[in-house]
């Protein structure tokens, strides 16, 4: 983890939506508290069952949050991207994350915040703490739609959410990923991932090529995933502001 230090302007530059979607007087609060981290993929951010000292507000990169099951077993449960935060269980008045936060696909970067800071300012602007628990919010959607999908869907619509929730967290169509990364995530054999991706891109739905993978009909892919994918994109939308890789139907009104 590499550290810049704080200084004012750092909210200016940043590309976190929430972050981007506050008014002034509750990026003031914020501001002076900030300081901007580097981070490898692979790096543990946070682990479960220790306390949180920092809230992290993503500038890029895709943030994991697993569940651990037993001592090596770790499954995805939600994705963050630059539209979000980590370490929100401070918000809800928790000392520690039962979850772990691992960067995933790409390095990446992001601004943090010690939580004593961060709680200060929440209390002392409503507006501030609506827009961080909206967020709250459709991270909880996004976990109920996880256990739905694992529960009732089939592999491809999936593994064909899996692929979308990453595309909407990075620049351009490439993704860098493995099949055996897929597969811990999704918690399935990796032999299964590697079938099923031969079908979409037997389909042209993607093309893949020694870990790294590209998006080539998302609209498409959009139709295999079906209802394991968009719930949480569109309260998101709805509630904050617009994000990922747009639908052409979209609209504000």
């Amino acid at each position: 983890m590499l550290m810049r230090s704080s200084q004012f302007g750092t909210m200016t530059s940043s590309r976190n939506i929430l972050l981007q979607t506050l008014d002034r007087s509750d990026r003031e609060l914020l501001e002076p508290h900030f300081e901007e981290i580097e981070l490898k993929r692979g790096e543990v951010l946070i682990q479960p069952d220790e306390a949180l000292d920092f809230v992290y507000f993503p500038n890029s990169g895709i943030f994991s949050v697993e569940e651990c099951i037993g001592r090596r077993r770790h499954i995805e449960i939600a994705v963050v991207g630059h539209e979000g935060l980590l370490g929100w269980p401070a918000l809800l008045g928790c000392a520690r994350s039962c979850h772990s936060a691992v960067v995933q696909g790409h390095d990446g970067s992001a601004l943090r915040i010690g939580v004593r800071s961060f709680l200060d300012a929440c209390r002392e602007s409503g507006t501030l703490r609506m827009v961080l628990l909206s967020f709250v919010q459709t991270i909880i959607l996004q976990m109920a739609r996880a256990i739905a999908s694992h529960l009732d869907h089939s592999l491809d619509q999936n593994l064909a959410r899996w692929l979308l929730m990453r595309h909407d967290r990075v620049d351009g169509d490439e993704l860098h990923v493995r099949h055996e990364e897929i597969a811990d995530a999704i918690g399935v054999r990796r032999a299964s991932i590697t079938d099923t991706m031969h079908v979409l891109e037997g389909d042209h739905l993607v093309r893949c090529n020694r870990g790294r993978l590209v998006i080539r009909d998302r609209r498409e892919l959009e139709r295999v995933a079906g209802e394991a994918y968009g719930h949480a994109e569109r309260q998101y939308r709805t509630m904050i502001a617009p994000f990922g890789k747009l639908p052409a139907d979209f609209s504000l009104s």
